[in-house]
């Protein structure tokens, strides 16, 4: 992964290691964290949201049966 500015524009470069080619990619997950090519946590939230609204909704559907303590 390149690093950049949100402003700088991306210099092309090639990186090989052993004569295989190193493919630049946009974001990557490290240490459980998804980081960007500008370090912006844009990716990050976006995959935590989905991951919220799923357990936001058990435990809304919960909330019907299950007494508070519980939830």
């Amino acid at each position: 992964m390149q690093f950049s500015s949100k402003t700088n524009c991306e210099a092309n470069m090639n990186v090989n290691y052993k004569s295989n080619p190193i493919i630049n990619v946009c974001h990557t997950n490290f240490l459980g964290l998804t980081l960007d090519s500008t370090l912006s946590w844009k990716p990050h939230i976006d995959q935590l949201i989905s991951k919220l609204n799923s357990a936001c909704y058990v435990i809304r559907s919960l909330k019907s049966f299950t007494p508070l303590e519980t939830l």
